[in-house]
């Protein structure tokens, strides 16, 4: 093996290169349980049984960057030997053995031995970063969606899983490396056509069940020859029915949600000015929508968020920039500023008065008008879900159908699969 590392690099091979490469090499080849040991030999006992990996690495300990030098190569590290496990299912129960190996090093104390001072003070520098908690979340995301229950002491990081939109927010940092990206995009791909197959066979048996009963043959057994397809969502029938009506059935004579949102666009081109286009989107964005009580009026609340917005546009004419910073803005405004942020009292307002369908309707409106906004519409999500993620999902059960809401109304207009929803009504 150490030949054959040395034909891979050059002596001008960065020291972070060349203990990717041996991960990408030593991950593929050894047993998980082997790469595990071997990961804590390099990373926390600064040994490695392979002398031309343990030059590089005292070459990035003795470097004076080497905090950020070995955070960087900690973290690339573990990226790869994932992305290698996750070829084969049953090597993702690894991840959580190589993630408890870390997190067993917050409560132990490194530094009273001379020779791991050293190395002891970076892993420190690698623990209170933002991997550990984001390799988390990695873990949490790899789980099958399938079989997850909502039980008394479930955390909302539990439900990571099943929503592959928030993937890309919460699963890649800042300056990310190919295999986390690479990861992300390809578990991200995989469950959005797995939810959306399933979603469409649902429709589908559904529907059957529908023509069975309207030819009376339900009593004669006909319904127990179909192959029953759960609800794979943790909607109700009549929730789920609820969502497709409001996207299928027709607003107003001139067509259904789709057909307004072309409309408005088309309407809102030209020598439209910025104020009057913001007035549009104002009725736009409230038409359809029927709050549980007449004494609130979204027409009002939305005109309290948009009236001052840009206001030094006001006079300008409409252009895609403008509109992209406005739907953005709105989507701040209505969901969450940052995951930080404690604010999102506009959305509890919103659900607590539209109810939970409604207030997604209204989001999907804006990513409709705006697609480029959508990215928008997830990180602000994703930083809501962040808000969450601790907390017990019984107890916050309102986000959790605004999730499942946002994910069957994405798969609806965004999905490359053609799933047939006008079979539930």
């Amino acid at each position: 093996m150490i030949d054959d590392q040395k034909q891979s690099f050059s002596k001008s091979a960065a020291p972070e290169q060349i203990i990717c490469e041996y991960w990408r090499k030593y991950a593929r080849n050894q047993t998980p349980e082997e790469v595990i040991s071997e990961f804590q030999g390099l990373f926390i006992d600064g040994r490695c049984s392979n002398r031309f990996i343990q030059e590089p690495l005292e070459k990035i300990i003795a470097a004076d960057d080497a905090p950020s030098r070995y955070v960087d190569s900690c973290s690339h590290s573990f990226y790869i030997i994932v992305r290698s496990w996750l070829k084969q299912k049953q090597n993702v129960k690894y991840i959580w053995q190589l993630l408890d190996l870390l997190n067993q090093q917050k409560s132990t104390n490194r530094h009273y031995l001379r020779h791991k001072k050293k190395i002891g003070s970076l892993l420190q520098h690698f623990l209170e970063s933002q991997y550990p908690a984001n390799f988390a979340r990695i873990a949490i995301a790899c789980n099958s969606p399938t079989g997850i229950k909502i039980e008394d002491d479930l955390e909302f990081k539990s439900l990571l899983c099943r929503y592959p939109y928030l993937y890309k927010q919460l699963l890649l940092v800042e300056e990310d490396f190919f295999e986390i990206v690479d990861l992300v995009d390809q578990l991200q791909a995989a469950r959005n056509r797995k939810f959306e197959l399933n979603l469409a066979q649902h429709f589908i048996y559904r529907s059957r069940l529908v023509e069975i009963a309207k030819a009376k043959q339900l009593s004669s057994g006909a319904g127990k020859l179909l192959r029953k397809v759960p609800n794979p969502t943790f909607l109700s029938h009549r929730d789920l029915q609820l969502i497709v009506k409001q996207y299928i059935k027709k607003i107003d004579a001139k067509g259904t949600l789709y057909d307004l949102s072309q409309r408005f666009i088309l309407e809102n081109k030209g020598n439209v000015n910025y104020l009057q286009f913001k007035l549009n989107l104002i009725e736009y964005l409230a038409y359809g929508i029927v709050p549980r009580s007449s004494d609130y009026s979204l027409s009002s609340r939305l005109r309290d968020i948009l009236k001052d917005l840009y206001y030094q546009s006001d006079g300008l004419t409409i252009n895609e920039s403008l509109i992209l910073l406005t739907c953005r803005k709105l989507y701040q405004k209505i969901i969450i500023k940052g995951s930080t942020s404690k604010e999102h009292q506009t959305l509890l307002e919103l659900t607590t008065n539209l109810g939970t369908a409604q207030t997604a309707m209204l989001l999907i409106k804006i990513a409709l008008i705006c697609p480029s906004a959508r990215v928008d519409l997830e990180v602000r999500l994703a930083n809501l879900f962040v808000r969450y993620e601790s907390r017990i999902v019984s107890k916050n059960l309102w986000l959790v159908k605004l999730l499942e809401h946002c994910r069957v109304t994405l798969s609806i207009y965004f999905s490359e699969m053609d799933i047939p929803i006008s079979t539930v009504i």
